[in-house]
């Protein structure tokens, strides 16, 4: 059957590519949506483990919405700026390549919610509980096969006590807290750290992390440049050989200006609109 599926404005090309990894086929472009064919057990994956699209809906039905993984997060009690959309912050985790047994870094995680999306991603959480239940609820649900029923719930288990390596660096303490709040909320079992990006070198052995993923200020002043220039120092210490790096920034000339300083390369960019612009960097 056809369906439609619609996007967060601004971010169409990273949502794709998380279509693509669940199920292997490409949404196709129409006048503002996407069209793709799906059977009962893709529709089922999309359901249960897409984040990123905001609405599924059967083309002849538009009154019969699925709504998946856009809808608003139900952890989200401290909103900290930069206000980057959950959805893209799971798209991000995505893009990066994190796998569960890695260990993942934002050394300026602000509210975390990059790290709470990481944790989620990794557990194959859709939307926490909540979402659970929505699709549990949905009429289309119960009508499916339950061999299907009984290998998707399969994959969704208790995660409380997943010791996972995420961790989070801020120098604001407010930060900080304004972090735990919303990993209690979420459940999820993030480690965090009141430290300036320059303690990075004193907390992680050397070339240790897998991914570093975060947002970068977009001011253009000295104390700006110093920072993109630290975040990269720090990264060419910490991160692996085969190791990934993901910076959204609106200044991606900066960026590639110390990525080369430190002998990595841009393998890849993706537009976000407004926030900026996302590059996967890699080591030379």
């Amino acid at each position: 059957m056809e369906y439609k599926i619609t996007f967060q404005q601004g971010f169409e090309d990273i949502c794709k590519q998380e279509i693509k990894k669940i199920i292997g086929k490409n949404p196709r472009k129409a006048k503002g949506f996407f069209k793709i064919n799906l059977d009962e057990k893709e529709l089922l994956k999309l359901m249960f483990f897409a984040r990123s699209a905001k609405e599924i809906f059967a083309s002849e039905n538009e009154e019969n919405k699925l709504v998946v993984a856009g809808q608003k997060r139900t952890y989200i009690v401290k909103n900290n700026p930069p206000n980057i959309d959950c959805n893209l912050a799971y798209c991000l985790v995505n893009y990066s390549g994190f796998k569960k047994k890695q260990t993942l870094l934002d050394p300026l995680c602000c509210g975390s919610k990059i790290l709470i999306e990481a944790w989620h991603y990794a557990n194959k959480i859709p939307n926490g509980k909540f979402m659970l239940n929505t699709i549990l609820q949905s009429e289309f649900f119960k009508s499916i096969d339950e061999k299907e029923k009984s290998i998707l719930i399969a994959n969704w288990s208790e995660t409380k006590n997943n010791e996972l390596e995420i961790y989070g660096m801020d120098s604001y303490t407010g930060n900080i807290a304004d972090s735990k709040v919303n990993a209690q909320s979420a459940d999820a079992g993030i480690k965090l750290s009141c430290r300036s990006i320059d303690w990075v070198d004193c907390v992680f052995d050397e070339k240790s992390v897998d991914a570093i993923i975060t947002i970068l200020p977009s001011g253009s002043g000295q104390s700006t440049d110093v920072l993109y220039r630290e975040v990269l120092s720090q990264a060419e210490y910490c991160l692996k050989k085969n190791g990934t790096v993901v910076l959204v920034s609106r200044r991606p000339d900066a960026v590639e200006k110390y990525a080369k300083l430190f002998s990595f390369k841009i393998t890849d960019k993706r537009d976000l609109g407004n926030l900026g612009i996302a590059l996967k960097i890699k080591r030379i």
